[in-house]
């Protein structure tokens, strides 16, 4: 997600992460809230849905939390802890600069982000 970014970004990065430890069941983000920040799973699963309908789980190394950042729009998905885990947080405003430091787009991000937003246009009613 980061590659090409500056190394005094990727430092204010770092030292912005804080480690939450998360219960199973724990809803991290709720559709429709404001977006702030940016998670990185470290342990654990989550279920992803839209509308209480499941589109998509995450597991280690799976990222959420970008599609409101970058678009600047309420959280598009609610995201529960399926199991016990652990998330890194990074504050949405340290995320939004680093990513001004990159050369060229992260195409990584952007895929991603693409496919979670199609994901959640076909789920089911």
């Amino acid at each position: 997600v980061f590659d090409g970014a500056s190394s005094s970004a990727l430092e204010r990065l770092a030292a912005s992460v804080t480690v939450e430890r998360l219960a199973s069941g724990t809803v991290v983000l709720r559709q429709g809230d404001p977006a702030d920040d940016l998670f990185v799973v470290r342990e654990g699963d989550f279920a992803v849905l839209d509308a209480d309908r499941p589109i998509n789980m995450m597991t280690v190394g799976d990222w959420f939390g970008e599609i409101g950042l970058l678009q600047r729009t309420p959280r598009t998905a609610t995201v529960v802890a399926e199991s016990d885990a652990v998330v890194w947080r990074i504050p949405g405003d340290t995320f939004l600069s680093a990513l001004e430091t990159l050369a060229t787009e992260p195409s990584g991000l952007l895929d991603t982000m693409a496919d979670r937003l199609a994901r959640s246009a076909r789920a089911p009613s």
